[in-house]
C-alpha cells in the first residue's frame, strides 16, 4: 500500500468536510488553531499506537526536546493552566468586558508575544471579538450572545449531543477526561450538560464519583440540533472500522466480516430502478433498528458485550464536469 499517497487524499477529504462544518449554518468558526491542533491529537494517537517518544519526534521531523516543548506548549496556556491560548483568551475578554491590549499583555505575559498577537487578530476576523484601535491602542471586547450569528440554543443542544456521544463511546469517563477532551467548554458548561443528561436518564453516573457511562445512544435522523455529534459518530465508524480492519493479521476469521464496501450506481431517480436506489437507506435503517431493539430486549446480553459497529450512508452526486449529458 502507498501509505503516503493514501495519507494525502484522507487529509485532502478530512478538509473538505471539516470546511463545510465550520461554514454550517452561515457561521464562521475558528480555525487558525487547527494544524496545532491536530499535530496533538496525531503525537498522542501515534503514542498510542506503542511508538516511543524518540521515534514518533523523529516521524515528525523534530528532535526530541522540540517535539516534547511543543506537545507541552499545545497542552495548555503557560498562562492558565488546563486551557489552550486561545481558549484562555477569548474566556479572559468574555469574563472582563473592554479590556486593553495591556492588560491582555499583562495576563498572559508567560505566553509568546507573536502568538498571543496571533490569538488576538483570529479571535477579531472570527467575529468572536470585536477591536477598537490598533497596536499597542488597541481595546477589545468579546461578542455578547445576541451579537453572534448563531443559534445559540441549537449549540447548546448540539454540544450536549457530542457529549452524550463521548460518553457512549468513551464510557465509563471521568468528568476531567471529559473536560481534556472538550477544551472548548468551560466548566460550568459542560456540568450543566451532564445534568441534563443525567436528568432524563441517557446516562448514569458511578455514586460519589464523577464517572458517566451509558449503555445507548440513539440520535435521530435528521433533526438539526444532533447534527453535529451524528457527523462525529459517522466519522467514528469509518475510521473505527478502517483503523481495524488494516490491523487484524492474515488469516483471522474477523476479517471475513470486518471492513467495508463502497458502491455507486448510475441511474435516473424518476425510474423503477431510481426509486429503489432511493429506498435503500430507509430500508437498512428499518432493518437495524430493529436488529438493535433485539439486542437491546436480549436477557442474555452481559454487561461486557462486544459492540458491532455498523455503518451505512447513501448520497446523490451531480454528474462529472467531464460526463457527457444524458
Amino acid at each position: 500500500m502507498d501509505t503516503r499517497l493514501a495519507i494525502d487524499q484522507l487529509l485532502y477529504e478530512v478538509a473538505q468536510l471539516v470546511a463545510r462544518l465550520a461554514t454550517l449554518g452561515h457561521a464562521r468558526s475558528l480555525v487558525a488553531d487547527l494544524p496545532d491542533r491536530f499535530f496533538f491529537h496525531l503525537a498522542n494517537a501515534l503514542e498510542g499506537q506503542g511508538l516511543s517518544k524518540k521515534l514518533v519526534a523523529d516521524m515528525c521531523g523534530l528532535a526530541l526536546r522540540s517535539y516534547q516543548k511543543r506537545l507541552q506548549r499545545l497542552a495548555e496556556s503557560r498562562s492558565d493552566a488546563g486551557r489552550t491560548l486561545w481558549e484562555a483568551v477569548f474566556a479572559f475578554l468574555h469574563e472582563r468586558g473592554v479590556t486593553k491590549r495591556s492588560e491582555v499583555e499583562r495576563r498572559f505575559a508567560k505566553d509568546d508575544d507573536q502568538v498571543l498577537g496571533s490569538v488576538l487578530h483570529d479571535l477579531v476576523e472570527s467575529g468572536l471579538v470585536f477591536r477598537t484601535g490598533s497596536g499597542a491602542n488597541s481595546v477589545y471586547r468579546a461578542a455578547r450572545e445576541g451579537e453572534l450569528d448563531q443559534d445559540l440554543g441549537f449549540l447548546d443542544e448540539s454540544a450536549e449531543a457530542l457529549i452524550w456521544l463521548s460518553i457512549y463511546r468513551r464510557g465509563p469517563v471521568s468528568f476531567e477526561a471529559l473536560m481534556a477532551h472538550h477544551r472548548g467548554l468551560e466548566e460550568a458548561r459542560l456540568e450543566a450538560l451532564l445534568e441534563r443528561l443525567l436528568g432524563d436518564g441517557r446516562i448514569t453516573a458511578t455514586p460519589g464519583e464523577r464517572l458517566y457511562r451509558c449503555r445507548q445512544l440513539v440520535l435521530p435522523a435528521d433533526p438539526r440540533a444532533p447534527g453535529a455529534a451524528a457527523i462525529v459518530d459517522h466519522v467514528h465508524a469509518v475510521f473505527s472500522t478502517l483503523g481495524i480492519a488494516l490491523s487484524l493479521p492474515p488469516g483471522d476469521p474477523q476479517k471475513a466480516w470486518t471492513g467495508g464496501s463502497t458502491y455507486t450506481f448510475e441511474v435516473d431517480l424518476d425510474t423503477p430502478l431510481g426509486a429503489e436506489a432511493q429506498a435503500l437507506l430507509p430500508r437498512l435503517r428499518s432493518e437495524l433498528t430493529a436488529l438493535r431493539a433485539s439486542a437491546d430486549a436480549s436477557p442474555t446480553t452481559p454487561p461486557d458485550a462486544t459492540r458491532v459497529l455498523v455503518y451505512c450512508g447513501v448520497t446523490a452526486l451531480p454528474p462529472h464536469p467531464g460526463d457527457p449529458s444524458p
